[in-house]
């Protein structure tokens, strides 16, 4: 994997310093939220984190595309006044910005792979004050490879703001943000039983089953529940915060995003957990946009999976 590592580095910059201009958003509380077609918010920080990471990936791997979430190239904004106001923005000319806020078409086999970006995860928790992150991942065949994942409001050992970051084979690191990229490695809880496992679960109802998560808890002896928006749950699970993460959709035909994982997935299985969806399969990123050959997610701190994967087999039977 030692030719990943600049890949790593630069996904890590890039992540760095998206997570500046989202907060600097955040705090002024200059949204600018529209709804998607999909009712969905997006928000001016949605538009910027891509655009900012979308040319900072460009100018380091002119050959690489990049899958972002967002395609908000017919927005009408006034692209030298956000310039003016985001020094960030700066470093890059103004057509850069602007290829970067377009969807691409791709292919999963890519044969220089591809970046897989979700430039805000979790925009309602990003509107209300909670949690959201900004999650980059390379793939390539198939595989997740370098993964990526920025939660700024995150607070972990009295420190507010962090940064998660993998390299296949290479293990799992998080730093603080106040800590720059000063990484430190990370693995997951040696919990062994599942009445002691605290699990995680989307805040928004609309985004997972709970009923069928609680029902699935309830069976394990599971009762410290974390509701959390984001990617930020396989953050906690891969530090060790927390032992489970389900998501069940709410419609059975449904199939997750790949830009809603990617990251947290490789961050978590190098800190020593497991991720699989709810039959026990490997998460398969070679079909495109989604997860097509997988349904639900189950990810835990490694310990406990097979357990818990029994007892979701035997609630969804």
């Amino acid at each position: 994997m030692k030719p990943y590592i600049e890949y790593l580095e630069i996904a890590s910059q890039a992540v760095y310093m998206a997570c500046g201009l989202c907060e600097e958003i955040r705090k002024n509380r200059a949204f600018f939220a529209k709804r998607k077609k999909d009712t969905s918010p997006v928000t001016l920080a949605d538009l910027l984190s891509q655009a900012l990471i979308g040319a900072y990936l460009r100018k380091h791997f002119p050959y690489i595309p990049l899958i972002a979430e967002e395609d908000v190239s017919d927005f009408e904004m006034d692209w030298p006044k956000l310039r003016e106001q985001y020094p960030e923005l700066q470093k890059f000319r103004l057509s850069e910005l602007l290829q970067s806020t377009k969807q691409i078409k791709h292919s999963a086999k890519e044969e220089n792979g591809f970046w897989v970006l979700d430039p805000i995860d979790g925009t309602k928790g990003f509107l209300q004050n909670r949690q959201y992150a900004i999650a980059l991942a390379y793939v390539r065949k198939g595989k997740v490879l370098v993964g990526v994942l920025g939660c700024p409001n995150l607070q972990l050992e009295g420190k507010r703001g962090w940064i998660f970051r993998a390299l296949q084979g290479q293990g799992s690191f998080a730093a603080s943000l106040e800590e720059r990229l000063s990484f430190s490695p990370i693995s997951t809880s040696l919990a062994t039983k599942t009445s002691e496992a605290r699990y995680c679960e989307s805040w928004e109802s609309a985004h997972s089953c709970q009923a069928l998560s609680h029902k699935i808890a309830q069976k394990l002896g599971m009762k410290k529940v974390i509701r959390m928006d984001s990617q930020c749950k396989y953050g906690l699970l891969a530090k060790g915060e927390a032992e489970v993460y389900l998501r069940f959709p709410l419609n059975r035909n449904y199939r997750e995003n790949i830009w809603d994982h990617a990251a947290g997935y490789v961050i978590l299985r190098e800190a020593g957990g497991k991720v699989s969806d709810a039959r026990g399969k490997d998460l398969d990123f070679s079909h495109g946009k989604t997860l097509a050959a997988n349904y639900g997610i189950v990810a835990t701190g490694g310990q406990i999976h097979h357990e818990v994967l029994k007892a979701v087999r035997e609630v969804l039977d």
